[in-house]
């Protein structure tokens, strides 16, 4: 109904006067309706096409440009910065998007600038937007990394050699785990591998804790990674630098030789939730970067097991055995203590959806050290949340015992 009005509006309005009239209609149906493309929406719900269109759009733009002048401008987008970009696409296409986002260089006016060419596929056009747009944003690295992922998808679909670096520079300006597994699955060889990953871990944020002990793990460094782990906070663990999610079903792959027995749960969650739910709610023939799963690129850089301890016959093997001893006891005390740490948290605060999280967790230590040490461990778990009746149910039937 409201979208029927403005067109009444704009049909009953004398030719100079519809500009002013359209505007004055939305602003009174504004509070039962949002109008994003208004020109759009007036041709959808008209029975006719809209007369003298062609002599509408320029007044009406001007009409939206004079009220942009008289706001203060902020990277916000309004519903005004909306109907203006629709209004300049109208008239002038892809080049009038392009000089209103250096005009204005908002965040909303050089994604549209840019996106205008991706859906049309013109992966040369879209490559120089993007390239130009990543250096008009005056602040925020997410914008510009934002951009420069669209850049090195125009290259991909280009074929370009320069891909990797693209992938470089975009992770470089805004790290994040999927820009890494971009950057770092493009490589050829293990030794490429190791020597981005050993780059990457120089320039890595000291809080982005996931990328970093990713990057351990990459250069066969278990056990800073595994005190990333055990640092790590019991809640939280949907945080974007979280190390759980990532280590624990790497660690139990790496500590059982490849052979990962954890629940579903703890797989499939080495990026950042935003970055994964960005990446597959795309349409399916909709082009994607191409970003290698965290395990598939610790299998080309040579990393695939912290091997047992065997028994030294010489010096050098007693000194390698130790190492890795230690390497091996420092994964599964970091993974006991962030499944300790895991269970207070959701049991101090009553998080009890998440307490099968939790209790997969304990069931990941025990597949991973058939001790009886590991045992012992389990048995006072069990005892120390005995009160915890749908606690300890979760956990006998995380470990199969119900």
């Amino acid at each position: 109904m409201s979208a029927q009005y403005v067109v009444s509006a704009y049909m009953v309005s004398e030719p100079a006067q519809r500009a002013g009239a359209v505007r004055a209609a939305i602003g009174e149906v504004g509070a039962v309706g949002t109008f994003w493309e208004p020109i759009r929406e007036m041709e959808r719900v008209a029975m006719e096409p809209l007369p003298l269109l062609e002599d509408f759009l320029p007044v009406w733009r001007a009409l939206l440009e004079q009220e942009a002048s008289r706001e203060r401008r902020s990277d916000w987008d309004a519903d005004g910065d909306r109907w203006l970009r629709e209004v300049v696409w109208r008239m002038e296409g892809a080049s009038g998007l392009a000089k209103l986002a250096r005009s204005t260089r908002r965040a909303a006016d050089l994604r549209t600038w840019c996106r205008t060419l991706v859906d049309a596929q013109d992966w040369k056009a879209a490559l120089s937007a993007f390239d130009e747009a990543s250096e008009l944003v005056a602040d925020g690295k997410g914008l510009r990394g934002e951009l420069l992922d669209g850049a090195a998808l125009a290259a991909q679909e280009l074929g370009r050699d320069d891909l990797p670096a693209r992938f470089e520079r975009a992770w470089r300006a805004c790290p994040s785990m999927l820009r890494l597994r971009c950057w770092l699955g493009s490589a050829r060889g293990r030794t490429a591998i190791r020597r981005r990953g050993a780059e990457a871990l120089e320039a890595c944020p000291p809080s982005a804790h996931r990328q970093g002990a990713f990057l351990h793990l990459l250069q066969g460094d278990f056990e800073p990674a595994a005190e990333l782990l055990a640092k790590a906070p019991g809640l939280g663990w949907s945080d974007d630098e979280h190390p759980g999610h990532l280590l624990f079903p790497l660690f139990e792959a790496l500590l059982c030789g490849g052979k990962a027995s954890a629940s579903n749960l703890l797989r499939g969650r080495h990026g950042s939730p935003i970055e994964e739910l960005l990446s597959t709610t795309c349409e399916v023939d909709e082009p994607r970067l191409a970003a290698r799963e965290v395990d598939e690129i610790l299998r080309h850089a040579g990393v695939d097991r912290i091997p047992d301890a065997a028994a030294p016959m010489k010096a050098a093997g007693a000194a390698r055995g130790a190492a890795t001893a230690a390497a091996k006891g420092a994964v599964l005390a970091a993974m006991r203590r962030a499944a300790e740490n895991r269970l207070a948290g959701v049991t101090e605060q009553k998080r009890r959806g998440h307490y099968r999280h939790a209790a997969l967790l304990v069931a990941s230590c025990q597949a991973c050290d058939p001790s009886p040490e590991a045992a012992a461990w389990v048995r006072s778990i069990k005892t120390e949340y005995r009160r915890f009746p749908a606690l300890r149910n979760e956990l006998d039937r995380a470990m199969g015992n119900s």
